[in-house]
Order: structure tokens, then sequence, then C-alpha cells
């Protein structure tokens, strides 16, 4: 939960939100060139909702944590370090404090993170605080709205790393694994699709094993969503688009909003895939006998107008367009 907080900035009292996020689980990573960081909880300001913080922040760790010459203090460790002493979250933006910390854990950097919301943009800033305590030149972003994450978290992971003095920016999975066809993916679904190389994040796809399999309504029937797209990668920003549409209509537990808001594998960035990526599930998965999918419609997250979707037909691979009020299966699916 997060915990209020009140900051001085500049001379003026603020309201703060600390918000804590996945940030801190992710695993150990080794690399030729590396540096170590900690993450600290960003700050929020209290007009800044919640969820949106929590998403933005997210989409950070996922992106920066992803980076081939960094390695993130994992939650677990930064956790039983802080458990021996009395070093509360205020304490991050306290040199005297957070300085300790970072040389105990061998960290070269703590990344301090504060988000500001403005009329419905976001302005979201980056200092990273050295061992030494000095700070780098602050990096930050404004994103307009949610669906512009992907593209905004990958500019400002790119100029806090240039601010560290590390300008490789090719991504690559926590992991560091290589997937065939057919392999259990890290969240426990199995891959699906492979690009061959890491580019805005990602190089996979997998899908939900079966047990996840759902059906519902695609929703906002007779009502226009407009901006999803039909090619391979666009099944996310298809999903946060409709998500948002649906949620702006009063509706709940459609297809595109139970893949949005579903956690499973220790992941919560499953999505509804769109026209191209679901013609991917079945050639790659279901032709081949694996992914245990049925002879039935599967809906997609591409609309095609107020009325209607496109769905496969996936016992002989079809494409239809079907009404959104129609009850269907779907398959959630991420990208690593």
């Amino acid at each position: 939960m997060p915990i209020m907080a009140v900051i001085n900035v500049n001379g003026e009292i603020y309201m703060k939100k600390m918000v804590f996020s996945a940030l801190f689980f992710i695993s150990w990573l080794v690399f030729a060139q590396e540096t170590t960081v900690i993450i600290a909880p960003f700050e929020a300001h209290s007009v800044v909702k919640e969820e949106d913080a929590q998403q933005i922040v997210s989409m950070f760790g996922e992106k920066f944590s992803a980076h081939t010459a960094v390695r993130v203090i994992p939650k677990s460790t930064l956790t039983r370090h802080l458990g021996k002493r009395a070093f509360f979250d205020r304490d991050w933006h306290n040199p005297s404090k957070a300085v300790p910390v970072a040389l105990e854990l061998n960290a070269g950097w703590i990344l301090l993170g504060t988000l500001r919301e403005t009329e419905g943009v976001f302005d979201v800033k980056i200092q990273a605080l050295s061992s030494s305590g000095e700070t780098a030149e602050q990096a930050e972003v404004s994103i307009a709205n949610l669906n512009e994450l992907d593209s905004k978290m990958d500019e400002l992971v790119e100029s806090v790393l240039i601010a560290l003095g590390n300008d490789n920016t090719r991504m690559i999975p926590v992991a560091g694994d290589l997937f065939n066809i057919g392999d259990k993916g890290p969240a426990g679904g199995i891959v699906f699709y492979d690009k061959g190389s890491y580019k805005d994040g990602w190089r996979y796809l997998e899908a939900a094993p079966v047990e996840v399999e759902m059906s519902a309504e695609w929703g906002s029937f007779s009502k226009s969503v407009i901006g999803t797209k039909e090619e391979i990668g666009a099944g996310k920003t298809n999903t946060r688009i409709i998500y948002e549409y649906l949620k702006s209509y009063g509706e709940k537990g459609r297809a595109a909003q139970l893949c949005y808001e579903l956690e499973y594998g220790g992941y919560k960035d499953w999505f509804l895939p769109s026209k191209a990526e679901m013609e991917l599930a079945f050639s790659n998965l279901k032709q081949r006998g694996k992914g245990e999918f049925r002879n039935g419609w599967y809906w997609t997250s591409t609309s095609v107008r107020n009325d209607y979707a496109l769905y496969f037909d996936f016992e002989n691979g079809k494409q239809i367009i079907g009404q959104k009020d129609r009850k269907m299966s779907f398959r959630p699916v991420r990208s690593f």
C-alpha cells in the first residue's frame, strides 16, 4: 500500500505517495560490463492516481532492468538488508542515509524517481545518486497519455543510462535466456514467436497455458474504439487502448479488460493478441499440436468498426469479423 509522506522540495510542502512497485523483485543480472543499481521507491505527487503511478513505475523497472549492462539489486536482498536498520522510504532522498546502503550492497548508483501529473500530462524524472554522493544529470520525459508508455520508457531508460555514462541501450530479457518455439516461457506459458533480436524491450511472445483460457464479450458494441492495429507487436498497445475505452464506457469483464488485469506466473503484463499475433499462435502452436487450443473461435484485440472485431477460427485458421457482443474464447499473451 502507498505510504503518504510530507516532503519539502525547494521550500514548498507537497503531499507525496511513496509508490511501491514490482521494481524490487527483479532477478540478479550478470554482464560483462556491470553497473549495479538500486531503484528506490518512486515519489508520486498526490494528484497522480495510484494505478497510473504503478503502471509507469513498473514499466520503467521492466525496461531498465532488461538492459545488458545493468544489475538491479533484488527486493529480497534489499529488504533483508534494510530490516537490520531503521531506514524509511523518505531516507532514500537523504544522501547521508542512502549512500551507506549503496556502499554496503556494492551498488554504484541509486535511482530516485518522481512522478507529477499536470492536466493529464505525466512528468517522470529520474535522478541518479552515486555511491560517492554525487548526482548525475537528471533524466526526464513527459507522457501525454499512458498509451505512450512503451516508447517513452525506452527514451527515459536511454537518458538514465547516458547519465550513468553507459550508452549501450540494447535490451535483453531479465533471465538472458534464448527460447525456441514451443518452449516454456518465463511466466509459464508457451513461446509462439521469436522475432530474432531484441527491439523495443522484447523479442518473444508467449501464450498463457490452457488453464488461463477464458471467454467473454469483446465489449463496446455499437461504440467506437479507435487506434487498434493488426500487426505483430500491436496487441499490448491495442489492449491498453481498449481497456481505457471500456473503462470510459463503464463496461467490465470484457476480454481485453480480463487480460489487462490478469496476474499469472508472477507477471501482470498480459494482453489480448492482435490479429497477426493470433495468426502466429494458430500456425506455430495449434497446427503443431501445442498449447491445447480448441477447435473454436478466439478473439483478437483488433477492432474493425463500431459493432465488429476480428476473431480467428482455430479449426481452420480463418479470420472472421464478429459482433463485439458475442461471447468467445480468448488466450492472454505477453511479450518478453
